[in-house]
């Protein structure tokens, strides 16, 4: 359990956690629409670790028809968001 509410305070809490214990390789299992941003969160992070990101799929986000529906729409429009303030350090 922890107490992070965005993927960065997840990485920050979590990496230390593996690095103590001698973790050199982690699999981070993600949504399919939040891989991009969460791995480079992750490996921003990660010191030497290798970080794998497996796609999990996502009820609400299909990648090859999300703008046919509302909520992939918003999830869409979420994770650009996100991404464009990661990349804006913000």
């Amino acid at each position: 359990p922890n107490t992070a509410r965005s993927t960065a305070e997840e990485a920050e809490q979590i990496l230390p956690r593996l690095e103590q214990r001698g973790v050199k390789s982690l699999i981070l299992v993600t949504s399919n629409y939040h891989t991009r941003r969460a791995g480079a969160t992750f490996r921003g992070r990660a010191g030497n670790m290798n970080i794998t990101v497996v796609a999990a799929p996502d009820r609400t986000f299909d990648p090859a028809n999300w703008w046919k529906s509302r909520d992939g729409q918003k999830q869409w429009f979420f994770e650009a968001t996100k991404s464009l303030a990661s990349v804006l350090g913000i």
